[in-house]
């Protein structure tokens, strides 16, 4: 078992373990405040873990329920949330609650938001059970949901008072799912640690199994999240960089309603935006490739899925926006982002990114 300690400038901490089969630790990392427990997943996770989960947690509370809602983008909502919320007044549950979220991003996002409202803010713990949860929900505490306006822009900072990673759980995740979970862990490397990076592409297929990551390597990609995370918990810094890829990705998410999944996205986003950051902060072109070459040796995508003009408005709306200008977080070199007066996200016009999406898309 991996152990990480995250420590907040206010004394706050998130314990983090992991490894195979870990998931019984929760007893030694429970608040002894905590005499209630609600656990939230999506309903194919609860179906797998949730009767599991509950025996473990039963003996240290009085009070248990099990919520679950429907799994996908779709249901991320604030109609959701709602409902989970109003179940938990109606069973009665009070500010000794503690909410444990189990499952995958969505589940983590929801149940993280739950927690950070109800009674105006309980405690929590998050079990991710996919790779993509592992390396990029779990650890940040960002929570929140969707509206048709776009990704994640109703939401909360909640961090967890525990964050279990039980990789066994890996073994029941749809192959189909490994690739999102992939191109999170190869954005974290890109962003901010260059020697990592180096050693992921010459590895190539380093973790293209499904199902299979080695706890040493999970702990040092959340260590390189963490460090950048401690040092601006509120986004309003270098927490940016984290979202390399993530405007032109989360307007791919919205644009398809969802039907292209979240890392296939980022790692198209990942490429666009590169290709941006060539012509505007002089990032390498052979850079670039190296990207593209270890993204594509892993069957990620890397050419937008849908068209320009389907996305181009809710990138007008991403939350890094400001003063009217869409912002990216852009790399000058691998393991080195760009800065501006601003903080670290540089301006780009809408009109040069249609351009590069369009010759991506073969348009001309």
């Amino acid at each position: 078992m991996e152990n990480l300690k995250l420590e907040f400038n206010d004394g706050r901490t998130c314990e983090v373990r992991i490894g195979a089969g870990v998931m019984d630790v929760i007893e030694e990392l429970w608040s002894p405040d905590c005499t209630q427990a609600a656990i939230i997943g999506d309903s194919n996770v609860i179906g797998l873990y949730g009767k599991r989960l509950a025996a473990l947690i039963s003996p240290l509370v009085s009070k248990l329920a099990v919520y679950n809602f429907p799994p996908g983008e779709l249901n991320k909502t604030r109609q959701t949330k709602e409902m989970l919320e109003d179940r938990m007044l109606a069973d009665g549950f009070t500010r000794e609650v503690c909410v444990v979220a189990l499952g995958g991003g969505i589940s983590l996002d929801m149940a993280g938001f739950v927690a950070a409202t109800y009674m105006r803010g309980v405690k929590h713990i998050c079990i991710p059970t996919s790779f993509l949860a592992m390396v990029d929900a779990s650890v940040g505490g960002k929570t929140g949901v969707n509206t048709l306006a776009g990704k994640n822009l109703i939401g909360a900072f909640k961090q967890p008072e525990a964050v279990i990673m039980d990789i066994e759980t890996l073994i029941t995740l749809p192959p189909v799912e490994w690739p999102n979970g992939q191109a999170e862990f190869i954005k974290t490397a890109f962003v901010s640690d260059a020697d990592m990076f180096e050693r992921m592409s010459e590895k190539g297929r380093c973790f293209a199994q499904a199902g299979q990551i080695e706890p040493r390597a999970l702990k040092r990609c959340l260590a390189l999240k963490a460090a950048i995370v401690l040092g601006d918990e509120r986004d309003n810094g270098r927490r940016a960089t984290l979202n390399f890829g993530h405007t032109v990705g989360h307007a791919i998410e919205k644009a398809s309603k969802y039907a292209v999944p979240h890392g296939y996205a980022v790692s198209m986003g990942m490429s666009l935006e590169a290709e941006l950051a060539c012509r505007i902060t002089g990032f390498p072109p052979e850079q670039r490739e190296k990207l593209l070459t270890l993204l594509r040796s892993l069957n990620l995508p890397t050419v937008p899925a849908v068209d320009f003009v389907a996305a181009a408005g809710f990138m007008a709306l991403d939350k890094k926006r400001r003063a009217g200008e869409i912002r990216f977080a852009l790399p000058k070199a691998i393991g080195i982002m760009a800065a501006s007066d601003a903080g670290y996200t540089v301006p780009a016009a809408i009109e040069e990114v249609g351009r590069i999406w369009d010759a991506a898309r073969g348009k001309t």
